[in-house]
């Protein structure tokens, strides 16, 4: 059988109560519970036009919104500490609505507007005093939507991304007093810093269609740049130094990004770099938050745009390894730190090899991650 097919057997024979007992913490959330096990279902029930796994997707969103917590009462609340990330779209109720949302557009029945609405009302409400990061913020919030827009173009979709990107702008050029600087690796990380910002930014401008700005083409240049030539300003710990959250699978995941919107050559080189220096780290568990999920991911990503170099082939090792992961090695069911990713990646690998011409390229909605970088 199948990878994903034994993932997918397993998970219908769960209820409410049994997920339960399989984790005590995060049980609603997209990159924890079972919004991200709904999202494995969605990406792997498009993927095969399977409307069995497209109702285990509803299922699964059912499931998560049992468990899904009341919002905070106060923005105060809401910006307290990270124990209830209100606006992370990975840890908070925005993944469930996105969630909602790619299963009811893919279903293409009359819960679509609704969800719609319900999407751009949660990123309003969640953006509100948010931080400008990819993990809890705004550059999250504009990721989800970029990812919704470029495969159901709607027009409130599209005035959201729109507002969203105009506000990580300005962040980026800090004011009146110039660029904002990088004075601490979580500044640059993909999860917390400018390369989770820029990537935002970069997949908002090709769903869209149009060109960045240029001096956030210069702004990405000059973080690139600094993590190449100085590792320890992107990631002082080198076990890290491959993962996608704090590493340089993330640098090359962004530069990939930065190529489609920008058509240059120099961010495939930035890309080929980044991931060397990663290949190099290795990783520390199977997830695709800080292990070798996500460094597969970037690896086919690269491997899409440099095909004569193999990447693919490192993909598919890496992919295997996590496909062969004991199931207790793992710390959630959720899609970033848990077993979710295994159908998306097993359904990656399987077209593949089937079609070995394929771009083989898994959805950049997956690469949100949530690793707190201490």
């Amino acid at each position: 059988m199948h990878a994903s097919d034994r993932y997918f057997a397993e998970m219908r024979t769960l209820t409410r109560e049994s997920f339960r007992a399989r984790q005590a913490h995060s049980l609603a959330s997209l990159g924890f519970g079972a919004a991200g096990v709904a999202f494995s279902h969605w990406y792997v029930g498009t993927q095969r036009s399977d409307p069995g796994l497209l109702a285990e997707a509803r299922r699964w969103l059912e499931i998560a919104e049992s468990f899904a917590s009341p919002p905070p009462p106060s923005r105060r609340s809401r910006q307290s500490a990270r124990a209830f990330p209100f606006s992370s779209l990975v840890y908070g109720p925005l993944g469930l609505a996105f969630v909602k949302l790619l299963v009811a557009c893919s279903a293409g029945d009359s819960s679509r507007e609704r969800q719609i609405e319900a999407f751009t009302q949660a990123v309003r409400s969640c953006s509100r005093g948010a931080p400008s990061e990819l993990v809890q913020g705004i550059a999250g919030h504009l990721f989800a939507t970029a990812f919704v827009y470029r495969r159901w173009p709607d027009r409130r979709l599209g005035e959201l991304g729109d507002r969203l990107a105009r506000r990580l702008m300005v962040g980026l050029e800090g004011g009146s007093s110039g660029p904002m600087p990088v004075r601490s690796p979580a500044d640059l990380t993909l999860a917390h810093g400018l390369l989770g910002r820029h990537l935002a930014l970069f997949s908002w401008a090709s769903a869209a269609g149009f060109q960045p700005p240029r001096r956030l083409t210069t702004a990405f240049r000059e973080a690139a740049a600094l993590a190449l030539a100085n590792p320890a300003a992107l990631c002082p710990h080198p076990e890290y130094d491959g993962s996608l959250c704090n590493g340089f699978a993330g640098l090359a995941i962004v530069a990939v990004a930065a190529h489609e919107a920008l058509g240059d050559e120099n961010s495939i080189e930035t890309a080929r770099v980044a991931m060397l220096r990663a290949l190099k780290a290795g990783s520390i568990d199977a997830s695709l938050c800080c292990g070798r999920a996500g460094l597969a991911l970037a690896l086919m990503r690269v491997a899409a745009q440099a095909s004569e170099e193999p990447w693919r082939d490192l993909a598919h090792l890496q992919i295997e390894s996590v496909l062969s992961t004991h199931p207790e090695a793992w710390s959630s069911e959720g899609l970033v730190h848990g077993r979710a990713v295994i159908p998306c990646l097993a359904e990656l690998l399987k077209g593949c090899s089937e079609s070995p011409q394929s771009s083989c390229e898994l959805p950049p909605a997956v690469i949100p991650n949530l690793f707190i970088y201490r």
